[in-house]
């Protein structure tokens, strides 16, 4: 998950004085002073996309009511994508193989079967 500077650093912020405050969290202003902008609409606009990617919530309607969320184990997005990668141009390979061990060519559309299958939709 990628999150933008000013979202990081208030979501370390909020989570350092949530854990050195007994579960009670920060008010706009120490918000906005720790993060380093002018008005509490820039924080709004922090909080509700922490909030939209699942890492914090928030009690509407009660004062610093934050709540820091448990995080998955961290993966890397790249890594996963060259996973994956690697393992469709793998398995096209192995088709080629075959197509060709057949005497039949081995073209873009038969790719489609390939990364469903390397995706997890099933043989098709």
């Amino acid at each position: 998950m990628t999150l933008t500077r000013k979202q990081k650093a208030l979501l370390d912020f909020i989570t350092r004085y949530v854990a050195e405050n007994d579960g009670i969290g920060p008010t706009f202003d120490e918000m906005k002073a720790a993060v380093g902008l002018a008005n509490k609409s820039g924080i709004h606009r922090l909080l509700s996309a922490l909030e939209e990617r699942g890492l914090i919530r928030r009690l509407h309607h009660r004062q610093r009511a934050i709540e820091v969320l448990p995080l998955a184990p961290p993966v890397s997005l790249a890594s996963g994508r060259a996973d994956i990668a690697d393992r469709i141009i793998a398995r096209a390979r192995q088709r080629a193989a075959a197509y060709r061990h057949a005497g039949t060519q081995f073209g873009w559309a038969d790719l489609r079967p390939v990364i469903i299958e390397v995706l997890g939709g099933g043989r098709p």
